[in-house]
């Protein structure tokens, strides 16, 4: 609908489309482990605070906007987040042509950063969970 109606395709970014959505997807992970770490140290209560994360990072990720147009004082937490660079690069790369190589680099080092801490935030507390017991009463 997007192409027909206004002649948008995003087949437009070319090769670098796999990319941006691999970077998307590594996020995705480290966050999934993330919260299934918090699941696994607080019990399945804390489930609400997965499905309400998304809609606290779309906007803080500049996923619907540009980061510039966020008031000063959260911008900060915006960098912190990997999809606000990985979109930035497809603003300028639609609007201008021209690759922003530094901002690919920074989205994939926040991505490695944030995996290996869903990974070992995930590792200890599904241990800690095992050996307390709490694994076993998560559903039962």
């Amino acid at each position: 609908m997007g192409f027909f109606l206004y002649h948008f395709s995003v087949l437009s970014l070319g090769f670098l489309l796999p990319v941006y959505f691999v970077e998307l997807l590594l996020f995705a992970w480290a966050t999934g482990m993330m919260m299934l770490s918090l699941i696994f140290r607080f019990g399945i209560d804390v489930q609400a605070l997965s499905w309400t994360l998304i809609y606290f990072v779309q906007p803080l990720g500049g996923i619907f906007y540009p980061i510039s147009i966020l008031p000063p004082s959260i911008r900060w937490f915006s960098y912190l987040l990997p999809t606000s660079y990985v979109f930035e690069s497809i603003r300028e790369q639609l609007f201008t042509g021209v690759l922003n190589g530094r901002f690919i680099i920074i989205a994939l080092v926040l991505d490695i950063f944030y995996l290996c801490l869903g990974y070992f935030s995930l590792k200890m507390s599904f241990t800690r969970s095992k050996n307390n017991g709490r694994f076993v009463r998560l559903e039962g």
